[in-house]
């Protein structure tokens, strides 16, 4: 499991939680942990990053997520900045061709392969390309 602790991996020992007011006794200067966790009591070893651990205290709220969660989060939270990136780079595009005048180029790519839009298929693009790679070596 990965303990995620203020949206980091738990890691530093002493260091005051940003979320609490008052920093925790661990944190206090010239005191130390008694190295006690009560997942000792039980005869589980300590969760790794959590206060009496050997990793040390860390900051913020710590929850222990499986790695699979984990892993799925971060897939998800790439593929959303992806998506993100390519809205942003299309209207891009799209306010370059107008700015730049190149309205009609675009006029006629669509007329003789259809309208390129966020929609269209891997061949639909290909197909559009190279058209359009066609046309400008003709210039």
């Amino acid at each position: 499991m990965e303990v995620v602790c203020g949206g980091v991996l738990a890691a530093g020992q002493g260091t005051p939680s940003p979320m609490s007011p008052t920093p925790s006794p661990a944190s206090s200067v010239g005191s130390q942990s008694s190295g006690y966790s009560s997942g000792e009591l039980k005869g589980q070893p300590p969760i790794q990053g959590t206060p009496g651990s050997s990793s040390g205290v860390t900051s913020g709220p710590c929850i222990a997520v499986p790695v699979s969660v984990y892993s799925a989060v971060q897939k998800q939270s790439y593929n959303f900045n992806c998506l993100m990136s390519s809205h942003e780079l299309w209207d891009q595009a799209d306010s370059m061709v107008y700015k730049d005048k190149h309205k009609q180029f675009f006029i006629m790519c669509d007329q003789y392969c259809g309208p390129l839009t966020l929609h269209s298929s891997l061949n639909d693009l290909v197909r559009y390309v190279r058209f359009g790679i066609q046309k400008l070596k003709e210039l």
